[in-house]
């Protein structure tokens, strides 16, 4: 569910809410003013792009086979360990 930020025209009382898309609060909780709210712009944030040397494809194939490696390693541990009855 998408989170909005309200703030009341009346009493400056500002929250965030989170409800549908269609839904829009109108009374503001804080001064029991109708019709008082106004939604504010969400903030938001950018990313940067970073370039890398390696394809995705190659990326993948290396971390697949690194956790092939981790699960042999796990799976001997296992296999080696006694428990207790």
């Amino acid at each position: 569910m998408p989170r909005y930020t309200y703030r009341c025209s009346d009493c400056d009382y500002a929250f965030k809410a989170a409800h549908p898309i269609k839904d829009r609060l109108t009374d503001c909780p804080a001064c029991n003013v109708a019709g008082a709210l106004v939604r504010t712009p969400a903030n938001f944030t950018t990313s940067r792009k970073y370039e890398t040397k390696e394809k995705v494809g190659d990326v993948v194939r290396s971390s697949i086979e690194e956790f092939k490696e981790d699960l042999r390693r796990e799976k001997q541990q296992l296999v080696t360990q006694e428990y207790e009855e």
